[in-house]
């Protein structure tokens, strides 16, 4: 369970960390071959050229030793490619400076023999042969001219690592335009249509930037049309709608004249809530802002309320609550949540709840009922344009779907956030946050 939980992480982890760990299994899978190969291929063999070494150096010696000379020596040296070192009753002779006498010698003894030894010192290979004529010290010259294999491992190692590292941030800076990507759908998800991503290359990712480019931009211009038709086709309804008005003055009263003027009276208020939509689609609103206390406007509306059953809760700081604000905007969305809420509050009992606390950073406003909910499948939706619960768009539940959408947008302007928490049977809550500053 844990596996799989951990398997699924990693699934939803950024692509970046996921190039990451693949390059940091590649390496360490290199390092462990590396490792082995120099084990197998390299050290293994060394021990058996370690064992002929010195079995051929014993030889030369029993063969040379009573005729040894300085001379004879080197040329021995340069024969067998080793470097030597002699010592006997203090006096010194020795082919190169480089070997250590035999008391600064700690060796780690591969082989040894009786006053024979055949080891490391410092990671240089020592040849130690303890004779009558004296103490001979051999060093292959190529242990002499190069660095220890231990430290070659080490620097092939960190070679090998800081390729994998380069490659990393060559694949970072390669797929970079899939994080500028992500951001630009963010911007897009929350309004900003107007953001742009800068195109860096001609590749597949450079071509996907730049249709991501073109459609912010049929995007926003679908969006100005939407808009423009609301506005031209709201306009447009108004002449008409007050000359109808004014032909139903001459209609004597009946019945009939009562229903068509409600009806007036309806496609008015829908016509002035399809401009109220249209103008708070700007991201800023039409907004009129000015440092306003929170606490009368909610005594306001809450008093024209009051009266209508259930009733209403209201619990509110005594101390001002200052905030910019649009104060009609704002009544506006109050005046909607409320009604909303008692409405479907008739058969209950309980009261509609309003309460306001406030922070350091946000007041929060929280309207519950205790009516008849609202379904799961709904409230993703609710906030839509002209999207409502009940689709038989019958005059007694009223509204077009208009009145929660109208307050996301005035909220949305103000920085704001609005939240619906349902449970059908239980009731409502609907949460209101508001920057203080």
């Amino acid at each position: 369970m844990i596996l799989v939980h951990i398997k699924q992480k990693y699934l939803d982890s950024s692509i970046f960390l996921k190039i990451l760990s693949v390059i940091i299994l590649s390496a360490l899978i290199v390092n462990i071959v590396v490792t082995i190969f120099f084990n197998v291929l390299i050290f293994t063999p060394v021990k058996s050229v370690n064992q002929f070494v010195f079995k051929c150096a014993n030889y030369v010696m029993d063969d040379l030793e009573s005729s040894m000379s300085t001379e004879k020596g080197s040329a021995i040296a340069a024969d067998f490619g080793l470097e030597y070192r002699h010592e006997f009753n203090g006096r010194v002779t020795a082919s190169t400076n480089r070997i250590p006498a035999l008391s600064e010698i700690t060796i780690q003894k591969v082989i040894d023999k009786s006053n024979q030894f055949l080891g490391f010192h410092e990671g240089k290979l020592f040849l130690i042969l303890k004779r009558d004529s004296g103490t001979y010290i051999l060093v292959p010259k190529f242990y002499l001219d190069s660095m220890s294999p231990e430290i070659w491992i080490i620097i092939v190692l960190l070679l090998l690592s800081i390729i994998f590292f380069a490659i990393y941030h060559s694949l970072k800076k390669l797929l970079s335009p899939i994080h500028e990507l992500k951001e630009g759908v963010d911007q897009l998800k929350g309004g900003n249509f107007d953001y742009s991503l800068k195109v860096t290359s001609k590749d597949e990712l450079g071509n996907l930037t730049a249709a991501f480019n073109k459609m912010t931009r049929q995007v926003k211009d679908l969006l100005f049309s939407k808009e423009q038709l609301l506005l031209n086709v709201s306009h447009e309804l108004r002449s008409p709608l007050t000359r109808m008005k004014l032909i139903m003055e001459f209609i004597p009263e009946n019945t009939r004249k009562t229903d068509l003027l409600n009806d007036i009276s309806l496609m008015e208020a829908m016509v002035t809530e399809l401009l109220e939509t249209a103008k708070l689609d700007n991201i800023n609103g039409d907004l009129t802002r000015q440092k306003t206390d929170l606490i009368p406007l909610i005594t306001d509306v809450y008093g024209n309320l009051r009266h209508i059953s259930p009733g209403i809760n209201c619990i509110y700081p005594l101390e001002p609550v200052m905030l910019p604000m649009d104060a009609a905007k704002i009544r506006t969305v109050l005046k909607n949540i409320l009604e909303n809420a008692l409405k479907y509050s008739i058969e209950s009992r309980q009261p509609v709840s309003l309460s306001v606390s406030k922070s350091t950073q946000v007041v929060t406003m929280e309207i519950s009922d205790s009516g008849e909910g609202i379904p799961e499948k709904d409230l993703p939706h609710i906030f839509e344009p002209f999207y409502r619960v009940d689709k038989s768009r019958s005059k007694e539940t009223g509204g077009y779907g208009l009145g929660l959408a109208i307050c996301k947008q005035i909220v949305d302007a103000h920085q704001g956030k609005i939240s619906i928490k349902s449970i059908p049977g239980q009731g409502t809550t609907v949460t209101i946050e508001l920057p203080l500053n």
